[in-house]
């Protein structure tokens, strides 16, 4: 019976006697968005935001069928290539649900979803400002694809890679490969 009630006791004092310890878990999310630049330089965004989603109409290449409304999202990053280049890297992608990101997007518009435009703004030097574009005959085929979105905390990652013309000469390209971008909040 002393066993018992020392063990009550002990019990007792264990359960009540000790404050259970509170844990406070978060997880911290770091965008990042880069790219190789030429396969002789990356670059990394310093900073990537998403602009306010737009409305836009799409007329297909065939013009039997009609035109769609999209959801446009155009994403703006900046930041600096190892070469030395300051730059501004802006990608607009159209989308019917923009609840649901996940999938390719091409300059050739599916049903569903597209790529409308790719820029790159040299910005290094304000006196000769470069700017880049989709090319129309495009030598590394223009994609753009997210492959994982949580819906809960609006995050995306996935990647990219196209090939840019210079907007005042065609002839000068800059290839963009091996592009990625984990954690981007839109």
């Amino acid at each position: 019976m002393k066993l018992n009630a020392f063990v009550f006791i002990i019990a007792c004092a264990t359960l009540f006697g000790c404050a259970r310890d509170k844990v406070t878990v978060q997880v911290v999310r770091h965008p990042l968005l880069k790219f190789n630049l030429n396969a002789n330089a990356s670059w990394t965004a310093d900073n990537v935001a998403f602009g306010p989603i737009s409305k836009v109409v799409v007329y297909p290449h065939d013009t039997i069928n009609r035109a769609v409304v999209y959801n446009r999202l155009t994403l703006n990053s900046a930041g600096k290539a190892t070469s030395g280049e300051n730059l501004q890297f802006i990608i607009s992608f159209d989308v019917i649900d923009a609840a649901e990101l996940k999938g390719k997007y091409t300059p050739l518009y599916s049903i569903t979803r597209g790529l409308a435009e790719v820029k790159i703004y040299d910005i290094t030097n304000s006196n000769n400002l470069s700017a880049y574009s989709l090319c129309s005959a495009n030598i590394i085929k223009p994609q753009f694809q997210i492959d994982r979105q949580n819906s809960d905390e609006r995050l995306i990652s996935g990647i990219f890679q196209m090939t840019l013309c210079n907007e005042r000469d065609s002839t000068q390209k800059v290839n963009v490969v091996n592009g990625t971008f984990t954690d981007i909040r839109y």
